[in-house]
């Protein structure tokens, strides 16, 4: 148990915790870390290379080429070959001679324009089908890539599925134990995603290139988290007594309802924390060392480790998802990446979860919550100057709330509500640009995603409602509607700390200020019309592009709305 009384008054959660990175290097005229670390290899290849060509004769074309070629593509994306069979490096040997055939007939520099040429004009074709989904850059890599990925070679030579992501997991890491019975049963709610979700509902929809590659390697990365935070537990047994100086407390309510804007007001209460998105990439500790001084050094270092590495992602995302779902390194995070160690809340698979719910919620959450605490646990023990009450947000607990509740019982729920013919909408706005992030924009049938979150949305409210009746009598939870959060949100924070037991103080309100005043600031400059059109980096969504009835809504959630919007 720990009390805590102070912290800093900036609305950033992160300047509490550390400084800003150098990401200002290149206003001051300084090369950013970047550009200095691509720019450090590519000069140190040029110069190896220059230096083989002297023996330019003691070497066979083809291999030096294909070096190149292989260079090349590791320099793009690291874990691209990091599986390259006989076959692969044969035929990558053989492409590779057709150039100097062609050499001889049209030339160096003939054949080098044609190349410049097709690689352009796929760029361009692919961002004129993608449209302001997805930005030049990304457009540029999936042309680069896509040689590879349509003959299915090196890292695309094995499937982007669940057992995949466990084998490779377990090869990476050194470890097997995924605190289950052997049959790694708990992947199942991935399979039916996969199954039902993925190839039934969305049949037409196709990764791209980058897609693929950043879908596969997210998979595996949660199942790596899984093994890895069962191995450091084993040898940490302390962590599994720590305990929170108050409950958490849970931001819930369907997607699209408010629940990120509260929840970022929420979590500037001086005496809260929640979990950011740094240390939800790396929270574990790469450390054994438990003291305080090692902790809070680990934790530095594994901050530094990857702000090179999400600002390059960043970029690849692009403006677009910015302007649906804000993500941002310093910043709170949701509970995805934690309760996807079972949980299918994968970001790449969450648009498979709508498209299967009958199937998927049937489950219910399993271990997830139980994984989730453990993290909440490390979190806290790792850094035990930063309070220890943790304010979380995550839509994806609405049909949930019964297994949440078992895990935190104690811990009060805070359920925006937001009238059905805008969340939902939205909602399937949101499911459409996850979806995008992985595969190509105009596979995706927009009407197959419409047709399935009405079904999630109507399942979720259901299942959410039986349990807040089952558990009556011990949940505490706070409805709040989206138009009071617009219309006076300092008034709904101060009534939900008076209902959670948070005190409200001056030095809260003055936070509250401050950030209210820079949100207000940029949302002058990304306005949401709720119309479909010309998109820049606005947030536009219809019923009528998802193929949904307006009347239909009303009639179904008329109930809904008299009582909750």
């Amino acid at each position: 148990m720990n009390s805590y009384s102070e912290k800093q008054s900036s609305t950033n959660t992160l300047n509490r915790q550390y400084p800003k990175s150098e990401k200002n290097k290149k206003n001051k005229g300084e090369q950013s870390p970047l550009e200095e670390n691509v720019s450090c290899q590519t000069r140190d290849y040029n110069e190896e290379r220059a230096n083989g060509m002297c023996n330019s004769k003691e070497k066979p074309y083809r291999y030096k080429s294909m070096d190149a070629a292989l260079f090349i593509i590791h320099t793009l994306m690291p874990d691209l070959v990091k599986v390259v069979t006989v076959f692969d490096v044969a035929f990558l040997g053989t492409v590779m001679l057709i150039p100097f055939q062609l050499k001889n007939i049209i030339g160096w520099f003939n054949m080098l324009v044609i190349a410049v040429k097709i690689v352009l004009i796929g760029t361009v074709y692919r961002k004129i089908r993608s449209g302001v989904i997805k930005n030049w850059l990304c457009c540029f890599f999936d042309v680069l890539l896509y040689l590879p990925f349509a003959l299915k070679l090196g890292y695309y030579s094995t499937p982007c599925d669940i057992d995949t992501a466990i084998n490779d997991a377990m090869v990476k890491t050194g470890l097997s134990d995924f605190d289950d019975d052997g049959s790694h049963s708990f992947a199942n709610q991935y399979r039916i995603c996969e199954r039902y979700g993925r190839d039934q509902q969305l049949h037409k929809a196709r990764y791209s290139p980058l897609g693929f590659i950043a879908a596969k390697e997210t998979l595996s990365k949660r199942m790596k988290m899984r093994l890895q935070l069962i191995d450091y537990l084993k040898k940490h047994s302390s962590i599994k007594d720590v305990e929170f100086s108050m409950a958490p407390r849970f931001v819930i309510g369907y997607p699209r309802t408010g629940t990120t804007y509260l929840h970022d007001m929420l979590g500037l209460h001086p005496e809260t924390r929640s979990h950011l998105i740094w240390e939800q990439i790396s929270p574990l500790p790469t450390t054994h060392d438990e003291s305080p001084i090692a902790q809070k050094s680990n934790r530095k270092k594994r901050y530094n480790d990857h702000v090179i590495e999400y600002a390059f992602k960043k970029r690849l995302t692009g403006d677009y998802f910015q302007a649906v779902h804000r993500v941002e390194y310093d910043l709170s995070e949701e509970c995805t990446t934690f309760c996807s160690l079972e949980l299918p809340w994968n970001p790449f698979f969450l648009a498979f979860m709508a498209c299967a719910p009958e199937k998927v919620l049937q489950f219910g959450a399993g271990r997830s919550y139980e994984f989730y605490l453990k993290f909440l646990q490390i979190l806290t023990w790792q850094a035990s100057e930063l309070p220890s009450t943790w304010m979380l947000k995550c839509p994806f607990h609405l049909p949930y709330l019964d297994d949440l509740h078992t895990t935190f019982p104690n811990s009060p729920f805070i359920w925006t509500h937001r009238n059905p013919l805008e969340c939902i909408p939205s909602s399937c706005s949101l499911f459409h640009a996850i979806t995008c992030h992985g595969m190509d924009p105009w596979t995706i049938d927009k009407k197959v995603i419409g047709r399935n979150v009405v079904k999630y949305a109507r399942l979720s409210f259901d299942r959410a409602f039986a349990a807040v009746e089952k558990h009556k009598d011990t949940v505490k939870v706070v409805h709040v509607k989206y138009t009071d959060i617009v219309k006076d949100p300092i008034k709904v924070c101060k009534d939900i700390c008076c209902a959670t037991g948070l005190p409200f103080s001056s030095e809260y309100e003055s936070l509250l200020n401050e950030h209210i005043a820079q949100s207000h600031a940029k949302r002058k400059k990304q306005s949401r019309s709720g119309i479909s059109g010309k998109v820049g980096i606005t947030h536009c969504y219809s019923l009528e592009e998802y193929g949904l009835n307006a009347d239909e809504i009303s009639a179904d959630y008329k109930s809904y709305i008299e009582k909750y919007c």
